[in-house]
């Protein structure tokens, strides 16, 4: 039996959200159906910074993603297909997961 084909409403950016580059600790954490993606991005303290002072870093949370467990499923499988062992090796774009509501 052939798969029925999800259809979605319009894809829509009317915030226009920023990307964010989180380079930092990343952590994982679950909390019934839902799980937690919270990415950091490592900077200079700027309090230290602004006043001359040694450069000490911190890292900072930047964001945090919450999902559905079937969707962090979707997200890893989206992963597993897309990405290869090379840096360069990324896909161009993907798209995975969610169902329409």
């Amino acid at each position: 039996m052939a798969e029925q084909q999800q259809s979605y409403p319009p894809l829509r950016d009317p915030d226009n959200v920023a990307e964010i580059l989180c380079d930092g600790p990343f952590n994982l954490s679950t909390m019934g159906d839902l799980v937690t993606l919270t990415f950091t991005q490592v900077r200079p303290k700027a309090d230290e910074l602004f006043a001359g002072a040694s450069t000490a870093s911190e890292c900072i949370v930047r964001a945090r993603i919450v999902l559905p467990s079937r969707n962090t499923l979707a997200l890893r499988d989206l992963l597993n297909t897309s990405l290869r062992e090379g840096p360069s090796d990324f896909a161009i774009a993907s798209t995975g997961g969610g169902r329409p509501h």
